[in-house]
């Protein structure tokens, strides 16, 4: 075997390998820096986080849009479609969710403000961990559903990848 048939074979392979890694792993680094603004707006119950809700309720609300649209676009009513649609839901589910945990911190955040409340600040703080807990407990199920999601359209957007011969193949 030549050494630029062999280089070829060796870079087939490491690719396989990187593909795998990457299928098998950026699930879990996700779901884990997930896990890291959960118990971020856990233990910030007076600080707004409300930025970190809302950016994850735009990231899963256009994902949710992406797999329903993704989902019409294949022809007919086949498992991939229907995998689609799935994920779609568990993303829209998510998106809900993460409103919930938006408002409920926004909620909290109005009444520190507040001056009728600001006059019994121990109100305000209970006010603060009782809505930080609930807003990090509607985080993390919507971490949860999104990552299933994510999951079900990372798997049908590889199986669909090599479906036709004359596309590149790098793996």
């Amino acid at each position: 075997m030549s050494f630029v048939a062999r280089l070829g074979s060796a870079r087939t392979v490491l690719a396989g390998h990187l593909f795998e890694v990457y299928r098998n792993w950026s699930g879990l680094v996700l779901y884990l820096v997930g896990l890291f603004y959960t118990l971020y707006i856990l233990l910030n119950p007076t600080k707004d986080t409300t930025a970190v809700t809302n950016v994850a309720f735009a990231m899963t609300a256009s994902l949710a849009a992406l797999c329903f649209s993704g989902a019409r676009a294949i022809a007919g009513a086949g498992e991939h479609q229907d995998r689609l649609c799935f994920a779609g839901e568990r993303c829209f589910h998510a998106s809900v969710s993460l409103l919930f945990a938006s408002i409920i911190k926004y909620s909290s955040i109005a009444m520190a403000a507040s001056s009728l409340v600001a006059s019994v600040p121990r109100v305000v703080r209970v006010y603060a961990f009782v809505a930080s807990t609930l807003a990090s407990v509607s985080f993390f199920v919507a971490l949860d559903t999104a990552f299933t999601g994510l999951i079900v359209i990372n798997a049908v957007l590889w199986a669909r990848f090599n479906r036709h011969p004359d596309g590149v193949n790098f793996w």
